[in-house]
């Protein structure tokens, strides 16, 4: 059964590309900024000069460009692998039905559901895209912090760099305040809510965030209409170790259509087994539960997991940790603060690397020293908790 874990696998690639594409604009910055500090004030404008129309901005419009196109078709390829693979797991069930299973390219009812999917997708993508921006204070005082696109943020950060060398200050204490500024923010876009209030949000979550919804919008909606086709009668969630509370009671477990219906809609409701369970306020797959659904026939359907391994699952979530303070985390806890740890521990890396390649030893100092805050927490925290340690992540 497609679970979470399986999804974040497919998504991983889109994303570590977005985060590929802001790091290779801010080392750009970063390394013109190095140049700039070697330069007297005369040779660093000339300099600024030639550079506002110069290989730099040519080579990002260039790579986002490239980028748009590469992530595009990445987008497409996961959302038709899985949708094959949703296909592939309710193959038994029409034959047990005996009912015609086509190849899914002539399954015309999920084939539309797709591209239209994709379709949707690929408009939201372009939007988030094309409109990244840096989101940044005017001066130290302000609280108003106001968007600048990639190239205004690269001519206003280079001129700044200039106009310091005709100054007294410190060219590493003078420019640290606006490379944390780019660190800072990272690439994002703008984003009015329902409330019309514009918001910035980083480019990497939002693109996550649209893949998440519409992988579990994708299995919902083939999952629907693939019922419909071979007449299912039921619901099995998915499970995963170290659930949040509200919904590890349920997750592994068979509904009758009718039962699950009651658990979306905050109803007590029952399980096939006669478990009673009380309204849970979070629907399944809403508020960011990550459970995947797959309609089933009662009697036909073995479950995914047995009442032993559910059981076990939530016997060591409660198991958990007791830090010296005396406060008990359960494992789900300890994997959220885990996970916490892990992109404090990325963040400080990337911007120890930036201020390495801006030559700045004051950022480089601070940022070292966060980053082995960090991993020395994420290293003590996971050994107390018996959690692994993910080296790719230190």
């Amino acid at each position: 059964m497609i679970n979470e874990d399986a999804i974040d696998k497919l998504i991983q690639p889109i994303l570590d590309a977005q985060d590929k594409f802001e790091f290779s604009v801010l080392q750009k910055i970063a390394l013109r900024i190095r140049q700039i500090s070697t330069l007297s004030y005369s040779g660093a404008i000339a300099l600024v000069r030639s550079l506002f129309a110069g290989e730099d901005i040519l080579n990002i419009e260039r790579d986002l460009a490239q980028l748009s196109k590469v992530q595009r078709q990445r987008i497409e390829n996961v959302i038709k692998s899985l949708s094959k693979q949703i296909y592939a797991e309710a193959e038994v069930l029409y034959r047990y039905r005996d009912i015609d299973y086509p190849a899914f390219e002539k399954n015309k009812e999920l084939c539309d559901l797709m591209y239209l999917l994709i379709d949707e997708i690929d408009d939201e993508y372009l939007g988030y895209i094309g409109n990244e921006v840096f989101v940044i204070r005017d001066n130290p005082s302000s609280q108003l912090k106001r968007p600048m696109s990639i190239t205004g943020a690269y001519h206003s950060v280079l001129n700044e760099a200039a106009q310091l060398r005709q100054t007294n200050t410190d060219f590493d204490t003078g420019m640290s305040r606006t490379i944390d500024q780019l660190l800072n923010s990272g690439l994002r876009c703008m984003i009015t809510g329902a409330d019309d209030k514009t918001r910035s949000f980083k480019i990497t979550n939002l693109v996550k965030s649209l893949l998440v919804e519409k992988t579990k919008e994708l299995n919902t909606k083939m999952q629907a209409i693939m019922s419909g086709q071979y007449g299912a009668d039921g619901i099995e969630l998915s499970a995963h170790i170290n659930s949040a509370p509200d919904h590890e009671p349920v997750q592994g477990r068979q509904f009758l259509t009718e039962e699950f219906n009651k658990l979306q809609s905050a109803l007590p409701f029952q399980d096939t087994k006669k478990n009673w369970y009380e309204a849970i306020m979070r629907p399944i797959g809403a508020w960011n539960c990550r459970h995947w659904t797959k309609a089933i026939i009662i009697g036909v359907s073995v479950p995914e997991y047995s009442e032993k391994q559910l059981k076990k699952m939530i016997a060591d979530n409660k198991r958990g940790y007791t830090a010296p303070n005396g406060k008990h985390y359960t494992m789900y806890e300890c994997t959220q603060m885990q996970r916490s740890y892990e992109r404090n521990i990325a963040d400080y890396k990337t911007r120890y690397k930036i201020a390495k390649y801006a030559d700045n030893k004051v950022l480089q100092q601070k940022y070292y020293a966060k980053y082995s805050q960090y991993v020395n927490g994420y290293k003590a925290f996971s050994k107390a908790c018996n959690l692994p340690i993910n080296s790719n992540k230190l």
